[in-house]
């Protein structure tokens, strides 16, 4: 597992030209969290499988999926980000610097934080609120399994919310 963020023009001067944005070019990087909602005070661990999404002002946002912790630990991570492509800044909003975390279940529609995941499903609503749904998880009670709950992100609040699932 690689660190980088690449981009692809589809509409200047060379059309299809990749160019390289960022990262580090060495396997197996861990993640550096920094201060949580401050903007280039770290940067993500490499990983895979992640959940992505992009917000309707073109910024990138990450969640979870299989890599490396701060620990140098490779599991599954249940950490947020946002990449702003204007400054080229990354922000770590959310989620746990270890890997293998349980999700934080209480009542459905109450404030909580999914399981550190990989695959899940992933879909913005026309309100801007990004929801993930199962994936590969560890559960409340630390179990690692197949998932079927479903979580509603808003960016407003910078909560998650459980939305449905036993």
């Amino acid at each position: 597992m690689f660190h980088v963020l690449w981009f692809v023009a589809l509409a200047d001067a060379q059309p299809g030209r990749w160019t390289f944005v960022g990262g580090n070019t060495t396997a197996n990087t861990r993640g550096s969290y920094g201060t949580i909602g401050v903007a280039n005070s770290g940067y993500p661990g490499c990983r895979d499988s992640a959940a992505t999404l992009q917000d309707a002002a073109g910024r990138f946002w990450l969640f979870g999926g299989y890599g490396v912790d701060k620990a140098g630990t490779a599991q599954r991570l249940n950490d947020l980000w946002r990449f702003d492509p204007t400054t080229r800044a990354w922000t770590w909003l959310l989620g746990s610097t270890n890997a293998q975390q349980s999700g934080v279940y209480s009542t459905v529609g109450a404030v909580g934080m999914p399981g550190a995941r990989n695959y899940p499903v992933t879909w913005t609503n026309s309100d801007g609120r990004a929801w993930i749904f199962g994936g590969f998880a560890v559960d409340a009670a630390a179990k690692y399994g197949r998932m079927n709950d479903l979580w509603m992100f808003d960016p407003g609040t910078s909560s998650f919310t459980w939305s449905a699932g036993p």
